[in-house]
Parts: structure tokens; sequence; C-alpha cells
């Protein structure tokens, strides 16, 4: 757990974590190591924090603004915002202005586009990922089409995409359908919104489709007239051209690439190893806990701790100390930045600051 996300600082952790020992005579620093560590870290990232938040898998479409209540410096907070694949807001980065003009804005996108490598939002994403990959979203619908949609899709998408389904099998009718060599052009009559109508132009060699009302070029999926088109043309799965990887439950899963077109390290098998640190250090405070009454049991557990140290140590690639460098950036699960480009700022005047 992050205590920093739940305002537990270093004293409240130590008494924390005393009560989970048994006392304070089982504590193996005091709260004074803890409030120094806490310093350390603190000192270590000094002024890299900036860069050390960055985006990956989503940074397709990012939206940006500015706010207009102010910060202690009577700075503009500035925050770059995009959406993942269960549609749930993600924060790439953000900024304090100094000024809202043109040079502050050039300085601020060249400085995010600098800044960025990778890092995200996980918790509530892993959750919507957990849910979409562990559970299968109700079907309305006996189409081979709906099926493999929500095979392929998160649920949030899948549910976006089984409603214009829907519409376009119980509301859209057929006006007329043209063949040109090897195009059909199919136009719909929406039947619930003034029979409006829309066009769809059909590739009859590859199932390539595109519509009037461009809603698969805005949104990334199939709107209810080309799946009009779809279903009438027995299609029983989704061509491979209207799967955009970003709304599918593989994104987190598929090669990320930085600005500069470098690979980066798969983030889901470090979250996995983070995991498992988690659950082992909670199980070694379950076996202290069951064997703190017990001096037998507790020279037991010695005696296999030391003995496994010891088959690391022997092993030749663990190092046996590290320095306190990289400890913190092994805790941060961070590197930090080489070079420091994001400074502290002045307290600025901003038009609507108080005097």
């Amino acid at each position: 757990m992050d205590n920093s996300h739940v305002n537990i600082g270093a004293t409240k952790l130590y008494k924390l974590l005393k009560e989970h020992v048994g006392g304070y005579q089982n504590m193996p620093a005091s709260v004074t190591d803890f409030k120094n560590f806490q310093r350390d870290i603190k000192k270590h990232i000094r002024g890299k924090d900036a860069q050390m938040k960055s985006y990956a898998s989503f940074g397709d479409v990012v939206s940006f603004d500015t706010t207009f209540s102010m910060n202690k410096y009577c700075m503009v907070f500035a925050p770059f915002i995009g959406v993942d694949n269960s549609k749930s807001c993600v924060t790439f980065a953000a900024a304090l202005l100094y000024r809202e003009d043109t040079k502050s804005f050039v300085w601020l996108f060249e400085a995010f586009r600098n800044a960025i490598a990778m890092d995200s939002q996980r918790h509530k994403q892993s959750k919507l990922l957990s849910e979409s990959k562990n559970s299968k979203p109700q079907r309305k619908i006996p189409l081979d089409l709906e099926k493999h949609a929500s095979e392929l899709y998160t649920h949030t998408l899948f549910y976006e995409f089984q409603n214009e389904l829907l519409v376009a099998c119980f509301d859209n009718g057929l006006h007329s359908m043209i063949d040109e060599e090897d195009v059909q052009i199919v136009t719909l009559i929406d039947q619930k919104h003034n029979s409006k109508m829309h066009r769809v132009r059909y590739h009859l060699d590859n199932n390539r489709a595109e519509c009037s009302c461009k809603m698969y070029e805005r949104e990334g999926i199939p709107c209810r007239h080309i799946l009009w088109v779809f279903k009438e043309k027995g299609l029983k799965s989704l061509p491979a051209a209207y799967a955009k990887t970003r709304w599918t439950k593989a994104a987190m899963s598929m090669p990320m690439f930085d600005l500069g077109g470098n690979l980066i390290e798969d983030t889901t098998k470090m979250e996995a190893v983070k995991k498992k640190v988690g659950h082992l250090w909670s199980e070694i405070f379950t076996c202290v806990s069951l064997a703190e009454n017990n001096e037998d049991c507790l020279d037991d557990f010695m005696k296999l701790i030391d003995g496994f140290k010891q088959s690391l140590l022997s092993r030749g690639n663990v190092q046996a100390s590290a320095d306190k460098g990289k400890q913190m950036e092994t805790l941060l699960d961070c590197p930090l930045p080489e070079e420091i480009t994001i400074l502290d700022p002045n307290k600025s005047k901003n038009k609507g600051t108080q005097k």
C-alpha cells in the first residue's frame, strides 16, 4: 500500500507497524529512522518528480485545459488528461504556469513532449481490466458479431457496441442499395430519428465500410449503419480494421513505445512482481506474528530466513547491498532523470490572483 495516498506519514506508519509486530521491542528501527528515510526519499526525488509521470498506451488523444483558480504560488494548473480502454479518465501529466501567454504554452508543450516516459494510474485501470478479463458481459442478441465483440472489447466499450448493434437490428431500415463495381452504396433510414438517412460505402473485396455519420472515425467503434451492413452480409466477426486495439482487453498487454519510438518495458510484468513482493512481506509478518510467543519457532524461522539469504548470495547474481540511490529507485519503481529541466517556480501574478 502506498501510505502517502492515505495520509500516513512516518510517525503513523511506525505506530502501525509496531502494532503489527507486537510492540516497540520488536521494531527493527526507531521512529527517527522512519523520518530520516522519508527525508531521504524526498531529497532523492527533489526537483525531479515532475519528469517521472508519463503515458504510453492511451496517449493517442490528449485533453488539455487550464483552471481558473490559482495555487499558493498564484499559478495556473494545467493538466494533460486522456481516456483509457474502459473510457476512464487518466492524468498523464500536469504543470503550473507562470503566465497564460504563447511563450508559456510553447514551453509547456515542449516540456510535456520531452518529459513523457512511462507510468500511469494503475489501480482503477487494473480493476476494470480484471473485470473485463474475468467476467462476461450480458449479451442480448443471438449474433456471432455480438459474441465476438464481447470477447474483444472491454465491458464499457462492449456495451456501447451492443447499443449500436441493437439499433442496427431494430431501428434501421433499407432505403436503397446500388452496386458500383467492387463497392455497394447502401442507404439506410433511421426509423426513430425523423427518417434521417445515412449512406454506407461497402467494399466487397475486403469488408471495409465507410459511413456518412463518421462515428467510427470519431469514436473508434463501428456505427449502427456499418453494423447493419455487416449483419446483412453475414459477417461472424468484426473485420480486423474495426477492432481498434486501444479499446480492447489486450490494450495494456501490447508492446508500448515512447514518443521517440523506443520500446518500453512490459509494465504488466512489473506490476505482477510488485504484487508478489507485497504478498511476500505479508506472509513474513504473518509468520512472525504466529511464532512470536514461541522462542523455538522464532529460532527455526530465523534459520530458514538466514539459509535462504545465504543461498541467494551464493548464486552470484544477487547483490548483497545496493547504494541508497538504487534502493530509492527500487522503492519508487521509477528511475530518476539524469538532468533536471523542470524547476520550482517563482510566485506569479496572473489576472484573478489575490494581491
